[in-house]
């Protein structure tokens, strides 16, 4: 019991540090915000801070871990009938409402998408992510090999369709999960089907 409330106050630690810096780096601009005023602002001393992020880049990457969790959880609770097209595209609408539901979500494509060490900071975790998403989805392929490219290759498309599908948001193209994740789906396809 004692590990688990350290766990979560390690947690709430984070997220207000989180919290602070993205406040921070939408009002005052990412260049202009350092790690310092960030500590200050979380109300944490700058050891405390730099003991959970190291970077304003990794910092900014925090939620993405969020995200990883979410879609490998998704992935490991569809039903073992969904084909793995159907897993993707449930596991795509739902990372996909998961990061619009996220506050301040705009903010952060809006920063990542202006500075190339945030989305480094992100690629680096995804990474992390795709990983974890191939196990979860060579756990379901029961005839699966140990090579077998099949679960690396829908982790990859998965990931893809919602960033996809996340730019679509982000640029009004599309107001809703679902409808994004079917327009980027019905694209892939198009691409790959045409003579």
């Amino acid at each position: 019991m004692q590990e688990a409330f350290h766990v979560r106050k390690q947690d709430l630690i984070r997220n207000a540090i989180y919290d602070s810096a993205v406040d921070l780096f939408a009002r005052d601009g990412f260049d202009e915000t350092t790690l310092e005023d960030v500590a200050k602002a979380a109300g944490v001393s700058p050891r405390t801070l730099y003991r959970y992020f190291a970077t304003r880049d990794e910092l900014l990457a925090h939620r993405v871990i969020g995200y990883g969790k979410k879609l490998v959880e998704t992935v490991e609770g569809c039903p073992v009938k969904l084909s793995p097209l159907d897993t993707v595209r449930h596991a795509a609408v739902d990372a996909t409402a998961w990061n619009i539901a996220q506050p301040r979500t705009r903010e952060i494509i809006s920063i990542s998408s202006s500075h190339p060490s945030v989305r480094q900071a992100q690629q680096s975790v995804i990474a992390e992510i795709q990983e974890r998403l191939t196990e979860a989805f060579a756990a379901r392929s029961r005839n699966s090999l140990k090579d077998d490219p099949r679960p690396r290759i829908y982790a990859s498309v998965t990931l893809m369709i919602v960033q996809s599908s996340l730019s679509l948001w982000y640029h009004g193209l599309s107001v809703e999960p679902s409808g994004a994740v079917r327009e980027v789906m019905k694209q892939v396809s198009r691409l790959f089907c045409e003579d």
